[in-house]
């Protein structure tokens, strides 16, 4: 277990609010592990193959799927079945994030020799209490995030002109910044805005509703 290094993530719960460690790992084809059984593995790779077969572009980008590829994928499908521990599996399409608070269940995804392009292990470490947000010197009381939402042009006009009328009273996070700038609709969900109370809040809600996913207060630390 000593060889499996984890990077500290300071946060006030865990992930997911149930889980200390995630692993996240690059995997050729990991999207075909969605559902864990032996049978949907072979089924989505064929599909891919067919696809790959007809011509299509995006799937040809990604090259031949091997059969050391699909032998991975069932190797860790029989890791994950069989195992005794809590999880929870989220998968990309090359690659996959395992969250588990048991290190033997790690240590045993990377003992079974699987080809990952790579290995990132991170642990939560609870620094502050929950719905805060810690910093060294606060300006303001409070952290909102975004919701990930598709504005139309008028609205990001319309919220960019708020922003550079209101700079003097709130902090925009350096992404949201660069957002208000650039011709993307979309807003993300690690866009904040520190502020002192909720008046900017309310005006945003009447250029676009259910903006804001969340507020947290700051602490110092």
């Amino acid at each position: 277990m000593d060889q499996l290094k984890f990077d500290s993530v300071n946060k006030d719960r865990l992930f997911y609010d149930q889980y200390q460690f995630c692993m996240t790992v690059g995997l050729f084809e990991a999207g075909c592990l969605r559902q864990l059984s032996h049978e949907y593995i072979d089924h989505i790779v064929r599909i891919r193959k067919e696809y790959r077969k007809a011509g299509d572009t995006w799937y040809n980008m990604r090259g031949a799927i091997s059969n050391e590829m699909i032998a991975d994928l069932h190797k860790l499908c029989d890791v994950l079945t069989n195992t005794k521990h809590q999880f929870k599996l989220l998968t990309e399409y090359s690659g996959f994030r395992l969250y588990t608070n048991n290190k033997p269940l790690l240590k045993e995804v990377i003992d079974t020799n699987i080809r990952f392009g790579f290995t990132h292990f991170k642990q939560a470490v609870l620094d502050r209490p929950r719905n805060t947000v810690k910093l060294k010197n606060p300006k303001h009381l409070h952290r909102s995030y975004f919701n990930r939402a598709k504005l139309s042009g008028p609205e990001k006009t319309a919220i960019a002109n708020f922003f550079n009328n209101n700079i003097n009273t709130v902090r925009l996070s350096p992404c949201l910044q660069e957002w208000l700038v650039q011709p993307f609709k979309w807003t993300e969900p690690y866009y904040f805005v520190d502020h002192d109370d909720d008046a900017w809040m309310v005006m945003l809600s009447l250029i676009r509703p259910g903006l804001i996913k969340k507020t947290n207060t700051i602490v110092q630390g």
